[in-house]
């Protein structure tokens, strides 16, 4: 078997890497079954899906014929245009857009969520940055919505930038609710119309329609991710990352970087989830904030290929730039800042140590991941039912990974009928690594068990 791929001795099209990953997602294969078909290590593949690594002539066609992609990896390749304007698959998001169509419904059906000014849950105003701007209630912002979509180039103003604003940061703060899978049309669409203005050579407002475009992928991704639609999540994240990088947002570009980090995990790709963090640090250009969420994202995916040392040092790492991040108020977004920040590090924390855990067998690290999941629980008095649904299970896991099967299963207990019944790939993916190591190592818990039953 091959270790190695050819150097990188030819330019390679800045969507091929994640295009073959998009393509071989969408055909089911894991890296390590595309490897062994190919003849290579499954490292190879991470290499070429993160850009590190150029695939050989002669293997792009077998690409093509075991993904069933029509030539297109070979086409892509051969393209010399180094920044072509793609849309994100799986379809023409500005077609579907039309207002004809009825799909651009973003009217304000919950007023008790619209926000009175932006920035709001980490979206700022596209037009005015931090400095903010008041919002229109919501029933003018439901007739400024209408006339925009009965004629977008003719309506596009500041007024409508605000309110496309304004339902970015309502959607990304729906993310935390039980089920917003029912939105993922409307932002979908609303993106499509987006990148239609985009295109209009007398279109204004370029740069915060460049600016909204990437916070709509991203937000589209993240719904795509959470419904297990990992194929074309990862679409919406390289047209939202280019589209961060084309009007230099930082947190943009860290946002979507974060989920691709998640969206390897979700793969078991720890190779992925290293090129995807790696990636935040070089973006974090001496950021204590964005260096704290990379170095964070680097243990997670170091804990998923067992390489301890390294998962230990970015853990170091990521709290040491938490604390230089929180010396300095004006350092980061509100997400990023105070006690919000400090959960959200370590309940991510507690995640890589209990990866960690699973990977290397290691019941100290297990103990360890424990009392950092248990810390971040007791500092969030009321999460958001998802994240305390996952956390729950996180915790039993820990109990799980540490050789506590029947304190395991006592924790995991009460949440196991929500979690079953939970639509987010993320829940899912924690419920079944949890009874995956359960089930084949004590099966004395008995058939009784709800523990037990729920494999069944």
């Amino acid at each position: 078997m091959n270790d190695t791929a050819a150097p990188p001795d030819r330019p390679t099209h800045p969507e091929l890497g994640p295009t073959l990953r998009r393509l071989r997602l969408l055909a089911g294969y894991s890296q390590v079954r595309l490897a062994a078909e190919l003849g290579y290590h499954h490292s190879v593949i991470s290499r070429w899906e993160t850009g590190d690594r150029n695939p050989p002539h002669d293997q792009l066609r077998r690409l093509d014929d075991l993904l069933r992609t029509g030539g297109r990896l070979t086409r892509l390749c051969a393209e010399t245009e180094a920044d072509r304007d793609f849309d994100p698959w799986p379809h023409d998001l500005a077609a579907r857009a039309h207002p004809a169509q009825g799909h651009a419904d973003l009217t304000v059906r919950d007023v008790t969520t619209w926000p009175s000014r932006l920035p709001h849950h980490g979206v700022p105003c596209p037009l005015h940055a931090a400095a903010g701007c008041f919002l229109p209630p919501p029933e003018t912002a439901d007739g400024i919505w209408h006339t925009f979509t009965a004629d977008p180039l003719r309506t596009v103003g500041e007024d409508v930038v605000h309110v496309l604003a304004a339902h970015l940061s309502v959607g990304v703060r729906g993310t935390e609710a039980t089920d917003s899978s029912s939105e993922g049309e409307a932002v979908e669409a609303a993106l499509g119309l987006i990148v239609r203005l985009r295109r209009e050579p007398d279109c204004p407002f370029g740069p915060a329609l460049t600016r909204l475009a990437a916070g709509y992928a991203s937000l589209a991704g993240q719904l795509r991710m959470l419904r297990g639609q990992l194929g074309a999540a990862m679409s919406f994240y390289d047209r939202g990352l280019r589209w961060a990088a084309l009007c230099a947002d930082t947190a943009l570009t860290l946002t979507v970087l974060c989920d691709m980090n998640a969206l390897a995990r979700l793969e078991n790709d720890g190779a992925g989830a290293v090129g995807h963090a790696r990636a935040m640090l070089s973006a974090a250009r001496g950021r204590s904030w964005a260096e704290s969420l990379a170095h964070l994202h680097l243990a997670r995916g170091f804990a998923l290929l067992g390489e301890t040392g390294e998962t230990l040092a970015s853990v170091t790492r990521c709290r040491t730039a938490l604390a230089e991040a929180a010396r300095d108020a004006s350092d980061g977004p509100d997400w990023i800042k105070g006690a919000q920040g400090a959960v959200l590090v370590e309940a991510g924390i507690g995640g890589a140590l209990r990866d960690a855990a699973v990977a290397t067998g290691d019941r100290g690290l297990a103990r360890d991941a424990l009392d950092v999941t248990q810390r971040a629980m007791t500092r969030v008095p009321e999460p958001p039912r998802p994240a305390a649904v996952l956390l729950g299970l996180r915790l039993a896991d820990c109990h799980a990974c540490a050789g506590r099967p029947e304190t395991a299963a006592s924790v995991a207990s009460p949440l196991l009928a929500e979690a079953l019944a939970a639509t987010r790939v993320t829940v899912g993916h924690e419920l079944r690594g949890l009874l995956g190591r359960l089930a084949p190592r004590w099966p004395h818990l008995g058939p009784a068990h709800p523990m037990t039953a729920a494999l069944r």
